[in-house]
């Protein structure tokens, strides 16, 4: 109904949802970063509430290939049904060491080379802290050499890296000065 906050549709649709039943980690996951896009739970200063600034995320896993039987990418799946929660599409880029999909400015998108890898990860960089993306779903390609801590809000985990000192880069990657929200939610889904 209309008269539903964010919140209580995102739970509406996952109690609704079949894959939730057959995927509760990822599921529970999509229903935290809606949550956090809307902004559910978190204060505005009185001069944002006509025109909020960026809320972004990144969701970081290594899971990129879907169980047998299916089609496509871990990354796809996500993508897909975060534009079903609401998250417009063009807000969400995809950046593995094989895939970089970047909105192509008219309405579509297209697929960078992994040897453009460099010239995509400053690219999302730049966007991302103009707002323009608000989502990124990446895999350890965006652990170190990004800055994309202006308007963070949340690093969301669907798998916990194999080192220590991974599981920190991709936290660094917001949880860092410069940061207009001053805190940041990390989120393990396990």
């Amino acid at each position: 109904g209309e008269d539903l906050t964010p919140a209580e549709r995102q739970m509406l649709s996952m109690a609704s949802s079949p894959a939730a039943r057959s995927n509760p980690d990822t599921e529970v996951a999509i229903g935290e970063i809606n949550r956090s896009a809307w902004g559910v739970g978190t204060p505005l200063r009185d001069k944002e509430r006509e025109n909020p600034p960026p809320r972004n995320q990144i969701v970081f896993t290594d899971q990129i290939s879907l169980d047998a039987g299916e089609t496509g990418s871990f990354f796809d799946l996500i993508k897909s049904r975060l534009v079903e929660e609401g998250i417009q599409e063009d807000e969400i880029v995809i950046l593995t060491g094989s895939k970089m999909t970047l909105p192509d400015g008219n309405g579509g998108f297209t697929e960078r080379s992994p040897e453009d890898k460099q010239q995509a990860k400053l690219e999302i960089q730049q966007r991302f802290n103009e707002g323009t993306h608000q989502v990124l779903l990446a895999n350890e390609t965006a652990e170190e050499g990004m800055n994309l801590d202006k308007y963070g809000v949340a690093t969301h985990h669907l798998d916990v890296p194999d080192r220590q000192t991974r599981l920190q880069q991709r936290n660094g990657r917001m949880v860092r000065q410069g940061n207009e929200y001053g805190s940041v939610d990390v989120l393990f889904y396990l």
